[in-house]
């Protein structure tokens, strides 16, 4: 069972169900409210903040995936398929690097914020997305499904990818249809391995 491997991480901050429901909420208004107020004003010019941030959030995904790789081979998830796709984390060191993870749900809503202040087009899925992930994410924290090991270390080496790709992205033209392959990828295969694991249950 995982609930009681998560237990620990409950208490901690921004862990609650009710935050997690308000963040959804909240993140909705804020984009409302901010697209508004830039309305009527001159895009912002903050390309070095973007530089910074998409590099910040490339290097951060890249050492966190390592450090997971790393601790999931220390506790034991590359023993068997079992144990790789079936069970939560029995120590806590892959579940400190889950609740690190579920954090950078927050930070990478400075991407929206990037944005709206450039007055560049928000579609609408990139909203759900960011409003949504805290919650995917930290459901597991409640819940027994021990399969959120491999979509984990596959979200953070695509997000290397895709920061690093935004970084710069006049210099990587030709990675962008790799890019967009990439997360579409990510999208179906995390899917199907949730599905595919709902229905081993």
């Amino acid at each position: 069972n995982n609930t009681g491997s998560y237990a620990w991480i409950r208490v901690l901050p921004f862990t609650s169900l009710e935050f997690m429901a308000f963040h959804g909420f909240g993140y909705f208004f804020a984009c409302w409210a901010y697209s508004r107020y830039m309305k009527s004003r001159e895009p912002k010019q903050l390309g070095k903040l973007a530089r910074v941030h998409n590099f910040s959030m490339s290097v951060f995904s890249l050492v966190l995936a390592f450090a997971a790789i790393v601790v999931g081979y220390q506790e034991g998830f590359f023993d068997s398929h079992d144990a790789f796709h079936c069970h939560p984390p029995k120590k806590t060191g892959l579940a400190i690097i889950f609740y690190i993870f579920y954090l950078s749900k927050l930070w990478e809503m400075v991407d929206t914020f990037l944005l709206i202040s450039a007055k560049k087009p928000v579609i609408w899925l990139h909203q759900v997305h960011h409003a949504s992930t805290l919650s995917v994410v930290g459901v597991v924290f409640y819940g027994s499904a021990g399969n959120e090991y491999l979509p984990l270390v596959e979200n953070l080496i695509v997000h290397f990818f895709m920061y690093a790709y935004y970084y710069n992205p006049r210099k990587f033209t030709s990675f962008r249809i790799i890019m967009t392959s990439l997360q579409i990828f990510q999208f179906i295969h995390v899917l199907g391995y949730c599905f595919w694991h709902w229905f081993l249950r």
